[in-house]
């Protein structure tokens, strides 16, 4: 690369002092020059840069310049691989994406869902799009009570998500295009609930989508989501959808401010899924390369790979939450009365009331009782809806009393 600005005029190089490798994803050169060679003349360079880098390496290697507006070269990992998580989950909340590398100083890159509500992910076949939903589900699952944090999973492929309906916080699991309809309906149907209760205190509903362009393949579906993605942002309620394409409605589209997005085809298909020019994603090498765009900014980060690691991060996230599940609130003493009345378990009353209070399903609630792995239906199912109607009777004496 020094030797193209040589051959060119242009006073800037780097060398062994300047080079970062940011974990198995990018190698970032430091740009020494002199302060009248200005950024577009380095820019210019960038196609006879990537030519003396790709002659070295014998296959094409994009150099761009790193966002922030530093003289810094990006250049693609010689071998790239996967991003593993250092052992356990990182402090933080909010959704997890990644890790960010520059030479400020590496960070994990999180999603504030109060501030970037709705999250769209996306990437060519292979490109790790499945993989960062399921990192920011369980990085989700992991920093928030299920009081505080409902699920509801759409995956038409039966894949991505599946491994995650026993989270504590799971309210359903959709994979039929009827199911997932209804899904997206229940939750546009809790915002005209949160509306008309005055936007009363309730917990965070995240929708999450893995194939997002299959879900919308019905008409009901594609008008609950518009609703949600327009007005469910002051009301608690979220998507983060994965898509390898972004061709369906514009109003949709529009909604999702914060995207992820990994490989592409083509500099026309990098446009449309970070919705601006010079995003770069049709040079991500894969293993986990992605750019996050919000705000018109664009921040170069490699995602965490769980891989076989998503089954035990499930049974961690249980056990972190099953003690919190079981203690929930104290239950109201209408609630207690009625349920002896009724001849119903008092440690069944106790761990089913705190799902109950934040609008848990009944499949939540059999799961918070009996466990994970535990019948949705028969016998259980009946056991539950008695203890909710002892719950639904307190709550009643204590309105009335």
């Amino acid at each position: 690369m020094n030797r193209v600005f040589v051959a060119r005029g242009v006073d800037a190089m780097t060398g062994p002092a300047g080079v970062l490798v940011g974990g198995q994803s990018v190698v970032l050169y430091g740009l020494r020059r002199r302060r009248s060679v200005a950024l577009r003349e380095i820019a210019g360079l960038l196609p006879d840069l990537s030519a003396a880098v790709s002659s070295v390496r014998r296959c094409r290697v994009p150099v761009r310049l790193a966002d922030g507006g530093a003289p810094v070269l990006e250049v693609p990992h010689p071998d790239p691989a996967p991003l593993r998580l250092p052992g356990g989950w990182p402090a933080g909340s909010g959704a997890l994406l990644g890790r960010c590398y520059g030479f400020g100083g590496a960070r994990d890159l999180r999603v504030d869902l109060a501030v970037e509500p709705h999250l769209l992910i996306v990437a060519q076949t292979g490109g790790g799009k499945s993989s960062l939903l399921q990192l920011a589900a369980l990085s989700l699952a992991w920093s928030a009570s299920p009081a505080d944090l409902r699920l509801i999973l759409i995956d038409h492929k039966r894949e991505a998500l599946l491994p995650l309906c026993d989270l504590p916080h799971v309210d359903s699991f959709s994979w039929r295009p009827a199911e997932s309809a209804g899904a997206l309906a229940w939750a546009a149907d809790e915002i005209e609930r949160r509306i008309a209760d005055g936007g009363r205190a309730a917990p965070r509903v995240v929708v999450l989508i893995d194939e997002l362009r299959s879900a919308l393949s019905d008409r009901g579906a594609v008008a609950c989501l518009d609703q949600i993605v327009s007005v469910g942002r002051a009301l608690g309620v979220h998507v983060i959808a994965a898509t390898q394409h972004v061709d369906f409605a514009g109003a949709i589209r529009a909604n999702f401010t914060a995207r992820a997005v990994g490989p592409v085809v083509s500099a026309n298909a990098a446009v449309a899924a970070a919705g601006l020019p010079g995003s770069g994603a049709q040079y991500l090498p894969g293993a986990g390369a992605f750019v996050f765009v919000a705000g018109g900014s664009v921040t170069r980060f490699q995602s965490y790979y769980l891989g076989a690691d998503v089954a035990p991060a499930v049974g961690a996230t249980v056990e972190r939450w099953r003690g919190v599940v079981a203690e929930g609130l104290p239950v109201a003493e209408g609630a207690q009365a009625a349920a002896a009345a009724a001849g119903v378990d008092p440690a069944l009353l106790a761990a089913v009331a705190p799902v109950w209070r934040a609008g848990g399903s009944q499949a939540a609630m059999v799961r918070a009782a009996f466990g994970p792995a535990a019948n949705t239906g028969g016998a259980n199912r009946t056991r539950v809806l008695a203890a909710v109607a002892a719950l639904e009777a307190g709550a009643d004496s204590a309105i009335h009393s």
